[in-house]
């Protein structure tokens, strides 16, 4: 998808913004996917008309209909389910297969730097009695909640279906 500088300026600068405030706070405010939506849709209009609209208005109800099962199981955030949404209405239609795909494989490698960030933290010993036993458990525990910042990949996957990336 091509459009003038000043308008994939404009998505540039949202998508940076979200990604960096799910990176940095793992939240992706509700204002910057309504702004990236918004904007998509209108730079659709400027640029291909009723039709172009349209596909917008296509690419964000499938990339949002796709994320909403991973969504409603709490494997991605609903900021996550928005942004792609929203990026949606940019990329259109014809841009839906390499923005998914894309966003996959950015997807893949920001939980792959999660993981092994994590697996570097000290390990404790085994165990040795039932206080450092029941702090393991907990240590355990909280590592299973590890988050992924995948509004990170979300953008990423944007960013490659609007310049292109075949």
């Amino acid at each position: 998808m091509a459009y003038p500088t000043d308008l994939s300026v404009i998505c540039t600068v949202l998508l940076i913004a979200a990604a960096l405030s799910d990176a940095l706070l793992r939240r992706i405010p509700n204002a910057l996917c309504v702004a990236l939506l918004a904007t998509g849709l209108a730079a659709q209009w400027m640029v291909h008309g009723g039709a172009g609209v349209a596909a917008g208005a296509a690419g964000a109800t499938i990339a949002g209909g796709l994320l909403a099962v991973p969504w409603s199981n709490r494997m991605i955030g609903g900021g996550d389910l928005k942004l792609a949404a929203a990026a949606g209405a940019w990329v259109g239609i014809a841009g839906l297969p390499v923005f998914l795909l894309a966003a996959a494989l950015a997807g893949g490698v920001v939980s792959a730097v999660v993981l092994f960030t994590r697996a570097r933290e000290v390990v404790p010993r085994a165990p040795a009695t039932p206080l450092t036993a029941a702090l393991a458990e907990r240590s355990a525990t909280a590592r299973r909640g590890i988050t992924a910042p995948y509004g990170v990949a979300i953008a990423a996957g944007a960013l490659a279906a609007l310049v292109g990336v075949p």
